[in-house]
């Protein structure tokens, strides 16, 4: 098995053929194969900050694990196909910072809570004073923010 995590996607990096529905990945300078081993010290400071970050990144998760490389992928490759479909940054933050895009995300998606995302509690950054949102769906979310996006 030779499989790879990206953990560096974003638009740049990924192209969308409309013929086949498949996304094309490129610039792998930052990829790790499944054999090697990542220290729990420099996962974090590993892992470059852009829009389509993940909220695993953001709160301190363990990523010295293949399991957790490859949701990180899932979830920027997930935001670059919503972008590209709504033609807008889906969880744009104020002026870079990654606690107002991780706000944004919970605005979106609700406040995750032990029920929704078992041992949420427990990560680094997480703190029980954050804003509590319900969550809503995607759809709305886009249409609410961006009222003239074809999805």
């Amino acid at each position: 098995d030779r499989s790879i995590a990206h953990c560096d996607l974003r638009s740049a990096y990924v192209h969308f053929d409309p013929d086949t529905a498949h996304a094309v990945i490129g610039n792998f300078t930052m990829s790790l194969d499944r054999s090697m081993v990542l220290d729990r010290s420099i996962a974090h400071s590993f892992l470059p900050i852009h829009r389509g970050r993940a909220p695993e990144v953001m709160l301190g998760a363990d990523l010295s694990t293949w399991s957790a490389l490859r949701k990180i992928d899932i979830w920027g490759l997930g935001c670059l196909i919503a972008e590209a479909a709504i033609g807008h940054i889906l969880f744009p933050s104020d002026g870079g910072y990654e606690v107002s895009r991780l706000f944004r995300i919970f605005e979106t998606l609700g406040t995750p809570t032990e029920e929704t995302w078992p041992g949420v509690t427990m990560l680094r950054h997480f703190s029980a004073r954050f804003p509590q949102w319900k969550a809503r769906s995607l759809d709305m979310h886009i249409q609410t923010k961006y009222p003239n996006a074809q999805v």
